[in-house]
């Protein structure tokens, strides 16, 4: 976070405290930030089913690209939200999901057993995507910023 300048030229008082303190949010902010808090708690169940399924193998896939699409959508909002750091972050956690989608098309795909469907064509899509997605991201953040995503149980530093 920005710390407040002092000295010759800086901050001080009344807008230093301004500088400091979070932007009031609006009704659509709001709005972001409920709906940004669904979407993450809708990846419980969906990750709980396909780290824990042991059967349909269909059913895992089908969870596996709902945890894609979900992930890519959270970040997706933080993007929308200017909080590329956290965007590029949630991208990153999407795409071994992605990969092992493609990947099990593309076993599927070899030795001419089956051929190309739009599913495999989407699956590879959604690899390229989040790849593209994450430059995207990184080259938002503000230029001179670096970009550091903390995990919950980390503290930042001061």
């Amino acid at each position: 976070s920005k710390k407040a300048r002092t000295g010759d030229g800086g901050l001080s008082g009344k807008a230093a405290a301004l500088e400091r303190s979070p932007p009031a949010m609006s009704s659509g902010d709001e709005d972001l930030a409920l709906g940004l808090r669904a979407m993450e708690s809708s990846l419980c169940p969906v990750m709980a089913y396909y780290h824990g399924c042991d059967g349909d193998d269909s059913l895992r896939g089908w969870a596996r690209d709902q945890i894609v699409r979900a992930m890519t959508s959270v970040g997706d909002v933080h993007s929308h939200g200017g909080r590329h750091g956290e965007a590029a972050d949630w991208y990153v956690r999407a795409r071994p999901y992605a990969e092992a989608s493609w990947e099990a098309r593309r076993g599927r795909l070899e030795g001419g057993a089956a051929t190309l469907a739009v599913e495999d064509l989407r699956a590879q899509r959604r690899l390229v995507e989040l790849d593209a997605a994450v430059c995207e991201a990184m080259l938002s953040c503000p230029r001179g910023e670096d970009i550091a995503v903390l995990d919950d149980d980390d503290e930042e530093e001061d």
